[in-house]
């Protein structure tokens, strides 16, 4: 059951961290002018900003939850922080090739 309370404060961080990053990118798009291709990239630039710092977080908690012999929760946070890595991964082959 612990476990289970901790995935759902994780899942409830992520989202209220997408809501977030959502206002934060809705304050730098221009209402008056239509860029369909520069509000997608302000709104990628945030996400992505979060999610890198989520999985960061992750992988840190990760650390001291072993630390505390809860192996179950650093299951959980590995397999939530592994989407984050590919993406990084994703991001430096994209800006490298």
């Amino acid at each position: 059951m612990e476990v289970i309370i901790h995935i759902a404060k994780r899942f409830a961080l992520l989202v209220l961290g997408w809501i977030v990053s959502f206002i934060i990118a809705s304050r730098f798009i221009n209402k008056d002018y239509f860029c369909a291709t520069g509000d997608v990239f302000v709104y990628f630039f945030w996400f992505a900003l979060f999610y890198i710092l989520f999985g960061t977080f992750l992988l840190i908690e990760v650390y001291f939850l072993h630390k505390k012999k809860k192996r179950g929760c650093v299951i959980a946070n590995t397999v939530m922080a592994l989407p984050m890595l590919l993406f990084m991964y994703a991001l430096i082959d994209i800006y490298l090739n």
